[in-house]
């Protein structure tokens, strides 16, 4: 970094300074700055300047709260032109050139418009390039009106290296850019009335409207006012969850010896109904310009303001009360990792490493989604998902079906190969085939090679988890330890229990919600370290033998991250054997990558859209469960659906074949590491379906409902990583009583359901952090549990919420 001489930042930075603007100011500049007079320090931050990239990586990661709108990206005009050739517009669109800033980069489609821009003659750069990339957005409506005008929020956000990580940071100063003219619905061709970018408007000195500043936490008693406290936990998580991606390419490869950072403003639209508020990320500029396209001194301070904090608090490190910071954390940051001064490397090697990382992980990207299909938006996966469900097929208005983590719908393949099971039986030939076919398939499905795993099939996961526990339990001797994870099903937890009871095995119960009601530090260890009991890790000592664990609790809907978690543990004791119970995650997430570090993985297929089967992968040279009489045929051949389904669903958005596909995987001529790609996109497509309905409604709990209590390890639940975020919401309210919620519904012909759900030990922990009695917790009717599936629509989750807040009380 250059030297800053405090005395010349003091001087330079103080609003009322008359050599203010003669000064070299710009002293921020790192030696890894590859653009002059840039505050842009991070490895490959370059890219977060294109709107292709922000567009990218929001599909990429399915992000939750942002980038709502149906989005399509080309990477050449003609692609472009083929596009609006073989579609026609329904509504306004706005079209970006991905490179470009400014209005000029910027058009306005509508239906009635849309053929002009098929004309050679009309341009659409204003950038030097020869293959320009194109993102094509669906109009955000109803848009944000300031004095009958559209208006867009500029928000400004920084990267910043804490402790070896990158961490996001929000300023609550923001400013107001609005558009010149009346914004009226339609489908007029007027920028004026659709743009809302302050450097296009500035040109129109009678109508424009400068920009406004706002503070983001401000409440006003004026009715004309916005009040944007309203808004501020959704904008929060939406910042926080489009930069979490960019972190991934950003983040150096080693420590860096000195601070590091990227300023960046970032354009929001705000939708507001009466049921819905949803915010839309247009675009990010790294850096911003760091003065105003009108001069006025207001605004000038905000841009001051904001970099006077970048250096005080980013750069020099000092200590501000929460009511004198401007830059504002938007996830836990990590305890301190020291580094050693003669291993630590120097900046231009760790600048230089980090960069060609980056860069070649944003080109496989790229080059991924140049092999695919254009990915389509959540309603169409959606539709598509349903019309191979008989749930939604055979009845024009079916239940809306909230209860799938009890047991899901089953789509037709599943039922088709069943029936065709029980309609050809040949127990010595065909029911043998099935079995063996069956455990090819969810080795594929779950991603467990056959060379590291076997496969052991039972009535359901009670019994697999009874099994496991007596014969593991039985090879312990005195001395040797349990852990177990008190987040677990009962399932997975009382016969634990008790198996240890009877050889007297020391039992230690893992309580990852002991003293952790708001976000103390993520899935980070305290420091200092606090007692076992009340740890985010696992106590594990050299005498644990076992650890018992969940992939996720069927209550607190957050996924464990255990590829991170679980290597660790097996320095400390390398003869450990993981129990991980994956009953609730494996309807979400593909579970291949914990095939590396656990022992046993359990799931139940009723919950997996399957047959009722449980099935557990055992690590090689580990005991198995054990199984006993004639295997469930048609279960098995249900198993086969099922993987039919999954590879159909997956080729919506790759070129796989999926009936060559299925017939390579039972012929054992593909791989489980070749088919993970394919089911992993099918799971991709699983977790973009999801996105926007559990976004409505933990956006409902957390920022609109008081009185209603978000169940899960912190009280909003949002400093976790949204990838971690499963469809599974629990929630209690404060005065309605959960048995009455869930009867309401029900009358509205809406499927949820309450209670405890086996999950007494962490709701009763979840209790006791609020000081409320789990008994009257209990007689109250436990939790409401709403538990979405990717076949559930934004619109039955809107319905539902309007139902519940018609519930008098609510």
């Amino acid at each position: 970094m250059s030297q800053i001489d405090q005395s010349d930042y003091e001087s330079d930075y103080q609003p009322d300074n008359p050599n203010r603007g003669k000064q070299n100011v710009t002293k921020m500049i790192w030696s890894n700055s590859r653009r002059k007079d840039a505050t842009n320090h991070l490895p490959n931050s370059a890219i977060l300047d294109s709107k292709w990239t922000l567009a990218l990586l929001q599909t990429e990661t399915l992000l939750l709260g942002g980038q709502t709108v149906e989005t399509e990206m080309f990477s050449s005009r003609s692609s472009f032109e083929s596009y609006l050739r073989a579609n026609k517009l329904a509504g306004l669109h706005v079209l970006k050139d991905a490179a470009s800033n400014g209005a000029g980069g910027i058009w306005i489609l509508s239906p009635s418009t849309s053929q002009k821009f098929l004309s050679p003659s009309t341009p659409l750069t204003n950038v030097t390039t020869t293959t320009p990339k194109y993102v094509l957005q669906k109009y955000s409506l109803p848009p944000m009106l300031v004095n009958s005008r559209k208006a867009h929020v500029r928000l400004y956000a920084l990267l910043s290296i804490k402790n070896s990580r990158v961490i996001p940071y929000i300023s609550k100063t923001a400013f107001l850019h609005l558009s010149n003219k009346e914004w009226t619905a339609g489908e007029e061709e007027d920028d004026e009335v659709h743009i809302s970018n302050c450097c296009a408007n500035s040109g129109n000195g009678e109508r424009f409207a400068g920009e406004v500043c706002v503070d983001l936490e401000e409440r006003s008693n004026d009715p004309n006012d916005y009040n944007f406290y309203q808004t501020y936990g959704l904008i929060r998580q939406t910042i926080r969850t489009t930069l979490l991606p960019f972190t991934t390419y950003t983040s150096p490869s080693s420590p860096p010896p000195s601070p590091q950072f990227s300023y960046l403003g970032i354009d929001v639209i705000i939708s507001r109904t009466p049921s819905l508020t949803k915010i839309d990320v247009l675009e990010i500029n790294a850096p911003p310009s760091l003065d105003t396209a009108t001069g006025l001194k207001d605004a000038e301070m905000t841009h001051e303001k904001n970099v006077k904090g970048i250096v005080e608090e980013i750069v020099l490190g000092r200590r501000k009360t929460e009511e004198e910071r401007v830059w504002h954390n938007l996830v836990p940051i990590p305890p301190e990792v020291t580094v050693e001064k003669e291993n630590a490397p120097t900046t231009n090697t760790t600048s230089q490493r980090s960069e060609s990382i980056m860069r070649m992980k944003y080109a496989l990207l790229e080059r991924r989604f140049a092999k695919t299909k254009t990915p389509p938006t959540p309603s169409l996966v959606q539709n598509w998902c349903r019309s191979q469900f008989q749930y939604y097929t055979s009845s024009t208005s079916p239940p809306s079906f909230f209860e799938n983590a009890g047991g899901a719908q089953v789509p037709s393949p599943v039922t088709s190969s069943m029936l065709s099971s029980l309609s050809n039986r040949w127990r010595s030939n065909h029911g043998a085939l099935q079995k063996s076919q069956a455990v090819t398939a969810l080795q594929h499905l779950l991603g467990f090679s056959p060379s590291e795993f076997d496969v052991d099939l039972n009535v359901n996961s009670t019994m697999i988890f009874k099994d496991l526990a007596r014969i593991c339990v039985q090879e312990l001797v005195e001395g040797d330890e349990i852990v177990v994870s008190t987040s677990n099903h009962c399932a997975n937890y009382d016969c634990w229990i008790e198996e240890a009871e009877k050889k007297n095995i020391k039992v230690v119960k893992w309580d990852v919600l002991k003293n952790m009601p708001h976000h103390p530090h993520g899935w980070f260890p305290t420091n200092p370290p606090t007692p076992p009991t009340s740890t985010l890790l696992p106590p594990i000592t050299p005498r644990t033998k076992i650890l018992v664990i969940p992939h996720s609790s069927n209550v607190l809907g957050v996924l464990a991250p255990l590829p991170d978690i679980l290597p660790p543990l097996l320095s400390i004791s390398p003869k450990l054997r993981i129990i991980t119970d994956g009953v609730a995650a494996a309807p979400h997430r593909y579970v291949g990558p914990l095939s590396s570090s656990t022992t046993h993985y359990v799931v139940s297929l009723h919950k997996l859209f399957g047959p009722h089967l449980g099935v557990c992968f055992t690590r090689k040279s580990h005991p198995r469960p054990t199984t006993s009489g004639t295997p469930n045929f048609e279960a098995c051949s249900g198993c086969l659906g099922l993987l039919s389904y999954f590879l159909s669903l997956s080729s919506l958005t790759s070129s796989l074949d999926p009936s060559q596909t299925y017939s390579s995987i039972l012929s054992r001529s593909l791989t489980v590491p070749q088919s993970r790609p394919l089911i992993q996109n099918a799971f991709h497509l699983i977790e973009l379906s999801e996105s926007l309905p559990s976004s409505l409604l933990l956006d409902k709990i957390r920022f609109k409902w008081p009185n209603v209590n978000l169940i899960s390890h912190f009280d909003d639940d949002i400093s976790f990583s949204q990838r971690l975020r499963l469809p599974l919401i629990t929630f209690y309210h404060t005065s309605l009583p959960s048995s009455l919620i869930s009867e309401m519904l029900k009358s509205e012909n809406i499927v949820v359901r309450n209670g405890t759900f086996l999950s007494d030990e962490p709701l009763k922990c979840w209790c006791d952090n609020r000081r409320l009695g789990f008994e009257e917790f209990k007689r109250r009717g436990g939790a409401v549990r709403v538990s979405i599936a990717h076949y559930n629509t934004r619109e039955e989750v809107e319905r539902m919420c309007e139902v519940l807040e018609g519930i008098e009380g609510w």
